[in-house]
C-alpha cells in the first residue's frame, strides 16, 4: 500500500504529509489547462509520427473501426450516447498512439493521461447535461475522420495539428462545466474542479 501510495505522490496526485500518511492533491485551474495542453502536444506528435511511420493501409484499421463506431454513435443521441461513446473513444486515442511506433510517447502519454480531467474521457460525462456539449462530440468525431485522413495520406503536419486541435477540445468541455453548477455538481471528480477554481 505505501509503494502504491508512493506512486502516485511521485505522479503528482497525492501530497505527502510532514507526520507520515498522504492527502489528494489539489489542482489550480492552470495545472489542469496545462495537463490537456500537454496532451495535446504528445497526441499531435503521436500524429505526425503515425503518418510518417505508417506502412500499410491495413494499420490504420484500428482508428477506422473506431471511427465507424463512433459515426453511428454519434449520430443517434440517445441517452446512452456517452456510455456507449466513452470505450470507442478510448480505443480511438489508444490506436493512434500505438500507431505513432514509439515505445517513448506512449509511457509519455500514459503519464500525462492519469492526471485530472487531462484523458480523453475524463468530462464526457458532462455531455449527458449540457446540450451544447454534445456538440462538441460532433466536432470531435470530424475531426477523427481528418486525422484519419491525414495519416492516410502522410501528412505528418497536418495530422500533428489535427490532433493538437482535437485534444483542446478537453478545454472547452472545461469551461462548459464550470460555467454550469449543475453540471459541475454531477460530474465525477467535481471536488477536484471545485478546488481547481
Amino acid at each position: 500500500m505505501r509503494i502504491a501510495l508512493s506512486a502516485l505522490a511521485h505522479e503528482g496526485l497525492l501530497d505527502a504529509l510532514g507526520g507520515g500518511g498522504f492527502i489528494v492533491r489539489a489542482f489550480t485551474y492552470s495545472e489542469v489547462v496545462d495537463a490537456i495542453e500537454l496532451r495535446s502536444v504528445l497526441e499531435g506528435t503521436a500524429a505526425r509520427f503515425a503518418a510518417e511511420r505508417l506502412v500499410s493501409e491495413e494499420e490504420l484499421e484500428p482508428l477506422v473501426a473506431a471511427s465507424a463506431a463512433l459515426d453511428v454513435v454519434v449520430s443517434d443521441l440517445s441517452s446512452d450516447l456517452v456510455v456507449r461513446y466513452v470505450p470507442l473513444n478510448q480505443s480511438f486515442h489508444t490506436g493512434l498512439v500505438r500507431l505513432a511506433k514509439s515505445p517513448v510517447l506512449e509511457r509519455a502519454v500514459a503519464n500525462v493521461v492519469t492526471l485530472p480531467f487531462a484523458s480523453p474521457n475524463a468530462l464526457l460525462a458532462s455531455h449527458e447535461w449540457l446540450p451544447r456539449a454534445r456538440e462538441t462530440l460532433l466536432v470531435a468525431q470530424h475531426q477523427h475522420r481528418l486525422l484519419i485522413e491525414a495519416i492516410r495520406a502522410r501528412h505528418g503536419a497536418r495530422a500533428e495539428g489535427i490532433a493538437r486541435e482535437h485534444a483542446l477540445l478537453a478545454q472547452l468541455n472545461l469551461e462548459l462545466v464550470l460555467a454550469d453548477q449543475q453540471a459541475l455538481d454531477r460530474t465525477p471528480g467535481a471536488s477536484l474542479l471545485l478546488r481547481a477554481v
